[in-house]
């Protein structure tokens, strides 16, 4: 799997996203080869229920928007993608000193990962929440 800071995302669009890798370079990933990767996945793993507490082995590309999953309560709340391999986009939180007395000190990152959400939302696309 390869990390990259959520900040090194410059555009998400219908298509996928452009970042900047750690090269200096800019890559993209296609959404539509993610969508064919999750789906992949889910068939191979059936380790996904529906909110009904059906299990899910048996998608194809036209039954999901699904590109990768995302998780905000991992001690570095990420974007993971169905890329291969894997692109996950991290935030790195950081303590401020007045945080020591702040329970709910990571919220201020949250709406730089709600951000990236609504883009891949707007887009027509989806991520699979885990947490």
């Amino acid at each position: 799997m390869n990390v990259y800071d959520i900040s090194s995302i410059i555009e998400i669009n219908k298509d996928g996203l452009i970042f900047l890798g750690t090269d200096g370079n800019k890559h993209s990933i296609n959404f539509h080869e993610c969508r064919s990767n999750w789906v992949k996945h889910v068939n191979e793993s059936g380790s996904y229920i529906t909110w009904s507490g059906e299990r899910i082995n048996n998608l194809n590309d036209t039954d999901t928007t699904c590109i990768g999953q995302r998780d905000w309560f991992s001690e570095k709340p990420y974007f993971e993608f169905f890329t291969n391999p894997l692109i996950r986009f991290e935030i790195q939180p950081k303590r401020r000193l007045l945080d020591i007395f702040a329970k709910h000190w990571k919220q201020r990152y949250y709406p730089q990962f709600y951000n990236i959400q609504k883009k891949i939302e707007n887009a027509g696309w989806c991520t699979f929440d885990l947490g």
